[in-house]
């Protein structure tokens, strides 16, 4: 017996007090630095890892607090009914000195939900210890649940057995086996239960079929997801102008079922009358191949959507969309003055289409009768050149139309303005030989040089013995200048002429009279004479746009009723024109194109020109000709 001597203090301590206390001390320090077997330190604990899983998941399981140095068992308690069964996963193990533990199971196959593992140690005896692991139920999720034949499906695999092998595959025929020609792809499992895999969809009709995977492989079918296969088109090419033809194939529709492809104009997902459309019928793999044109006619561009509707009344019609780009028409030049020519190109028009191409000058937007127009005709690639006449109108901006094809609606327009027609006018308009005249020009082009002449001989042209001047106009087109009239020219009418731009053909022309002859003029003689006319009186099949030139015998220059030159149709319609005296000749030209296969008369008063003794014609002049269709 150990015996512990304490000295006395001042109070009295009682002998058995000194004795429990010490007792208590010894009890402890011995269980501290000493173990026996079939001791246990502490209230036991389990810990999992991981607190769940699917089926066939290993668990590690670990234990303190049990009674040290002891043999017992821990199991999987499927049945709940806290009896190690034999056919229940079970792990014999034997703790160590410190009363731990660790052992592995594995998840049998029951259903979803919490089952408890248990430990029995010292076996045989009362549960010591227990937890709870919730088994899950494998779940695999698509990146997309529908989509057309060929598209790469991304398949997520969630709660599968960590660390397996198995497959996953697209069930076409719903069997649950991973059939030959299936699509499929062998995966692992990660250490959580986890994997990806990319299934491609295969060729089958519309419908909803099931990714399936089986991991581990070689049990049952542990997870299953359902996508639905929806038909898709494609279309070649996915853009161009009106009257494009669109190749459209197709996939995933039911197998030899007819129904129809349409470019729905308006939108409205309804195949209306008027829209391009086309029967189809699929093949036996449900696939279709059909062409059509998207719409003419000034369809507005923007994108426009193309759909199938097979089998005929089927609610689900893949849709493309098809973008229409905007015809283009364009002018050689933004300025021009009346009787120029300008080029109309025009591109991504409808191929190898008719229409018509013309000058607005009344800008109304529709193609009159009076207008001046070119029918085209576009070449395979939607483009076009042609040429148009600037008619006699108002300076101002005016629209050039391109109606392709003819009646259509929405016309592609381009812009020109039409300046001024270049003017020249003379500080006096009659005089003697050598007097100075003062000459002014407006409306020509800006900043461009050219020459002004007194024409001697009535030519139209510049010759060399026959005074001139070089002048260049300004920011205005405006320019001044002086020209002398030349000595020893006849008494009579003369022009004087400006080339400006120096193109080699007169823009503008001002007449002056010579008031004195020449000492040796005759001023007797016959009268004026027409000799020749083109067209020629009686002329049929004349162009609707005519220049009609009267050519006389001698110089002539304006008479009183030169105002009175008119030209009208058979039913005495004055028609609009321009008349211009050139030296021997006068020219007129409408203004605007005449109608078809119509009578029309030239009247030319016998006091509308004279020569430059002042005589008029012996009678009045008519010409007669008749238009082409």
């Amino acid at each position: 017996m150990l015996v512990l001597k304490v000295m006395p203090s001042r109070e009295s301590i009682r002998p058995i007090e000194l004795f429990v206390q010490f007792a208590t001390f010894a009890a402890i320090l011995l269980s501290t630095l000493f173990w026996l077997p079939g001791t246990a330190f502490a209230t036991p604990s389990l810990n999992l890892s991981p607190l769940g899983g699917a089926s066939g998941t290993g668990i590690t399981v670990t234990g303190s607090g049990f009674v040290a140095g002891q043999a017992g068992s821990v199991w999987f308690d499927a049945n709940g009914d806290g009896i190690k069964d034999p056919a229940e996963s079970q792990s014999s193990v034997t703790t160590d000195g410190f009363g731990n533990f660790s052992t592995a199971l594995t998840v049998p196959g029951v259903a979803p939900g919490y089952y408890p593992i248990r430990v029995d140690i010292p076996g045989g005896g009362i549960i010591e210890g227990e937890a709870l692991f919730i088994v899950r139920n494998p779940s695999l999720t698509l990146g997309t649940t529908s989509g057309p034949p060929g598209r790469a499906v991304i398949v997520t695999g969630r709660y599968f057995a960590p660390g397996r092998a198995g497959w996953v595959w697209f069930d076409t025929n719903n069997n649950y086996i991973k059939d030959p020609g299936e699509p499929a792809m062998q995966v692992t499992s990660n250490s959580y239960g986890g994997f990806y895999a990319s299934i491609t969809v295969p060729n089958v009709a519309a419908g909803a079929y099931p990714v399936r995977a089986d991991l581990p492989e070689g049990a049952y079918v542990e997870g299953e997801a359902i996508f639905t296969a929806i038909p898709s088109i494609n279309l070649n090419p996915t853009s161009g102008s009106p009257g494009t033809f669109i190749t459209v194939t197709g996939s995933g529709f039911e197998a030899n079922k007819p129904g129809w492809v349409w470019f729905d104009a308006n939108k409205n997902g309804v195949r209306d009358t008027g829209e391009p459309t086309a029967a189809v019928t699929s093949d036996a793999f449900g696939r279709i191949i059909v062409a059509l044109p998207s719409p003419t006619g000034g369809l507005p561009p923007g994108s426009y959507p193309v759909r199938v509707d097979l089998p005929a009344g089927n609610a689900v019609t893949p849709t493309q969309n098809f973008m229409v780009k905007g015809s283009i028409l364009a002018l050689s030049a933004r300025k021009g003055i009346p009787g120029g020519t300008i080029n109309a190109v025009g591109s991504r028009f409808p191929s190898n289409t008719s229409g018509w191409v013309w000058f607005d000058a009344n800008k109304n937007g529709v193609r009159d009768t009076d207008e001046f127009y070119k029918k085209v005709t576009t070449n395979a690639h939607g483009g076009f050149v042609t040429s148009l006449t600037i008619p006699k109108v108002a300076a101002g901006t005016y629209p050039v139309l391109a109606d392709i094809p003819g009646g259509g609606f929405g016309a592609i327009s381009a812009s020109i303005v039409i300046l001024a027609e270049p003017t020249l006018s003379l500080s006096v308009n009659s005089g003697a030989p050598g007097t100075i005249l003062i000459v002014n020009g407006r409306d020509f082009k800006v900043w461009s040089s050219g020459r002004i002449w007194f024409d001697i001989n009535g030519n139209g042209k510049k010759d060399a013995n026959e005074p001139s001047r070089s002048v260049k106009t300004d920011s205005f087109g405006k320019f001044r200048a002086t020209l002398t009239v030349p000595d020893r020219v006849r008494r009579g009418a003369y022009a004087v002429y400006a080339d400006i731009p120096a193109w080699g053909r007169p823009e503008a022309v001002a007449d002056f009279f010579v008031t004195t002859n020449r000492p040796s003029d005759d001023l007797t003689g016959d009268n004026p004479d027409v000799s020749m006319a083109t067209p020629p009186d009686g002329a049929v099949n004349v162009h609707r746009y005519p220049s009609i030139r009267v050519t006389f015998d001698t110089r002539i220059i304006k008479g009183p009723d030169f105002s009175s030159i008119t030209l009208s149709d058979e039913d005495g319609n004055v028609v609009r024109a321009g008349v211009r005296l050139w030296g021997k000749m006068l020219r007129i030209r409408p203004t605007g194109i005449l109608k078809r296969e119509t009578t029309y008369v030239l009247t030319i008063p016998a006091e509308a020109v004279s020569d430059t003794k002042g005589k008029g014609l012996d009678e009045d002049f008519i010409l007669t000709f008749t238009t082409k269709r």
